[in-house]
């Protein structure tokens, strides 16, 4: 029964919060064209890194849901279970994983903006990107 919750959890997560976010600008901001038919932002390799930056935002809203609902679950496992041996592991295993997840998770940032500040060339895009990405 517990998978099923994590299941549900996951599914709720994925569909509905992270899509909230980015209902607005879309993956790729470039190659729209204007009014007149002509491409008004061409896409290049920072346009890419911009992608790139948004997927993680997108996982990071994905994976923080996950941790803290698995952290919950293991605490109310521990709690109820405290005297079976097997379950306080599996508890401990659980919230050992989710730790390390989200840790992982969010050092991602920091490889993420040192990339991002190391290749990307115009500096307006740098900039109103890195305001994006959480935890600045």
């Amino acid at each position: 029964m517990s998978k099923k919750i994590i299941l549900l959890l996951v599914i709720f997560t994925i569909f509905f919060v992270g899509n909230l976010a980015f209902a607005q600008d879309g993956l790729v901001p470039c190659g729209k064209t204007g009014p007149d038919g002509k491409i008004v932002n061409e896409c290049n390799f920072d346009q890419f890194l911009i992608l790139i930056v948004k997927i993680y935002n997108y996982l990071l809203l994905i994976v923080a849901p996950i941790a803290t609902a698995s952290i919950a679950y293991a605490g109310i496992l521990y709690a109820f279970y405290s005297t079976n041996d097997s379950k306080r592991k599996q508890a401990h295993d659980i919230i050992t994983s989710a730790v390390w997840g989200l840790a992982l998770a969010l050092a991602g940032y920091l490889i993420i903006t040192q990339l991002f500040k190391l290749l990307v060339t115009d500096p307006t895009i740098r900039s109103n990107v890195l305001d994006r990405v959480p935890f600045k």
